[in-house]
């Protein structure tokens, strides 16, 4: 399954483009590294601190 996130704190200017709270990011390789995804968009690395400050993982309950 793959990973998502919550945006908890607008990102204004992504790599592609930007997201706003409560978006949906899906992570998905972007050109070579692990990227918060919006739709087919890149906006931020994954391990980057844009995302540890304006993103949340959302857990799965199996």
């Amino acid at each position: 399954m793959e990973k998502r996130y919550r945006v908890i704190k607008d990102i204004p200017e992504g790599w592609e483009t930007g997201a706003k709270i409560d978006d949906i990011l899906i992570v998905k390789p972007w050109r070579g590294e692990l990227t918060l995804m919006k739709g087919n968009k890149a906006v931020c690395d994954v391990d980057s601190a844009t995302c540890l400050d304006h993103c949340v993982e959302i857990k799965t309950v199996k």
